[in-house]
This record gives structure tokens, C-alpha cells and sequence, in this order.
């Protein structure tokens, strides 16, 4: 049987406070160092905490939305559900470039919210 955690708080209003979450999206975890990044949609920005859940840092640079994100070679994708980008970071949450627009040509979104890089 899977252990099941819960940790963090939700909140119907904006919050910049760590671990207080206004819509938990998407996560992943860094094989090297484990640390988990949660996209927290409500409040623009991306929440970083250790193996034992503990806070560790947050970034927001350039977010409307983040919807959903995934780590391949020490580098952060993160899609934009409002702004319609896919945008780049290093793993310790500096910006490092974006792509997209509105609509359903190449390389453009349409509201993203999932993610897949092979």
C-alpha cells in the first residue's frame, strides 16, 4: 500500500506566504536532488520544497498561470494556461526564455495544461 501525504494549505484568496497554495496544479521532482516543484496556479508562481516537504524557495518571473511542469537536463518547463507560453528555467527558478502564442498553429497554445518532453 502507497503512503499518501498531505501537506500545504489552500487558499481562496491571492497568498504569496509559502506552502499556501490558491490552485495546486502540476508537479515534478528533481531526480538530483529530489526537491519538488508544484506549480501553483492561482498564485503565479512555482513552490520548491525538499524530500521531507519543507519549504525551500519560489519563483514567479515572468508567470500568468503555470499549469503544469517537467525537468529534462537540469531544466524547468513550465506551461503558461493564461499567457499560452511554454517557458524555460533553470532548476533553481531563473527565467531563460519563452515560446508561444494564442491559437493552434505550431508552437502555439491554446490554454496548456499538460506536459510531455521526451
Amino acid at each position: 500500500e502507497m503512503p499518501v501525504v498531505t501537506f500545504g494549505k489552500h487558499s481562496e484568496y491571492k497568498s504569496s506566504s509559502p506552502g499556501v497554495f490558491g490552485y495546486p496544479d502540476g508537479l515534478t521532482i528533481d531526480p538530483t536532488t529530489n526537491y519538488l516543484y508544484i506549480c501553483d496556479e492561482a498564485n503565479n508562481r512555482v513552490q520548491v520544497f525538499n524530500k521531507s516537504f519543507e519549504f525551500l524557495f519560489q519563483f514567479s518571473d515572468k508567470m500568468n498561470g503555470p499549469s503544469a511542469i517537467c525537468i529534462k537536463r537540469n531544466k524547468l518547463y513550465v506551461t503558461q494556461f493564461r499567457s499560452n507560453l511554454l517557458t524555460v528555467y533553470s532548476t533553481d527558478g531563473k527565467y531563460l526564455e519563452s515560446v508561444g502564442l494564442k491559437g493552434k498553429n505550431h508552437l502555439e497554445f491554446d490554454g496548456p495544461r499538460g506536459l510531455d518532453i521526451c
